[in-house]
C-alpha cells in the first residue's frame, strides 16, 4: 500500500463511504458530456486546470434510489465530481475494508457491520462527521 493512498486518497474515500453507507461501484460514475466538460473547465480555478488536463472526469450518479437520496441529503444539489484516479480509489477502499474485516476473524453480515468495524479500528478522523463516528466512541 503506497503512502499517497494511505494518507490522502483512502481517508477521503472512506469518509464518503461512511457518509453514504455505500461503496460506489464503477457504474455509479458517469463521464461528463462535452457541454459538462466545457462548464467544468470554465468553473475551476486556473491553477487546477493542469491537474485535470487530458484526464477523464466523472460525476457520481448512483442508480439506486436510496443511495441517491442519501447523496442529496449529504451533498444537496452539489455534484460529486471525481477524476478517473479518484474513481478507482473507491475500489481500493472497498478492498481495504474487506481485508481489514477478513483479518479480524469476525463475521460481518452487512456492509453496515463492516463499516462499523472499520470505523472502530481507524483513527477518528476517518469517520468524523458521519454516523460511524459513534462506533469509534463505543456507542
Amino acid at each position: 500500500m503506497d503512502f499517497d493512498f494511505l494518507f490522502f486518497r483512502l481517508p477521503a474515500a472512506l469518509q464518503f463511504i461512511f457518509k453514504l453507507n455505500y461503496i460506489p461501484c464503477e457504474t455509479d460514475f458517469k463521464e461528463l458530456t462535452s457541454d459538462q466538460y466545457a462548464s467544468f473547465y470554465k468553473n475551476i480555478p486556473e491553477d487546477e486546470i493542469n491537474s485535470y488536463d487530458g484526464k477523464k472526469i466523472f460525476v457520481f450518479l448512483p442508480e439506486n434510489p436510496q443511495v441517491y437520496n442519501r447523496l442529496i441529503k449529504s451533498f444537496g444539489d452539489n455534484l460529486v465530481i471525481v477524476s478517473e484516479s479518484e474513481r478507482s480509489t473507491f475500489a481500493e477502499a472497498s478492498e481495504f475494508i474487506d481485508n481489514s474485516c477478513d483479518k479480524s476473524g469476525e463475521v460481518f453480515n452487512t456492509l453496515s457491520e463492516k463499516l462499523a468495524y472499520v470505523a472502530k479500528i481507524l483513527p477518528a478522523q476517518f469517520s468524523e462527521g458521519t454516523p460511524y463516528a459513534l462506533h469509534k466512541k463505543g456507542k
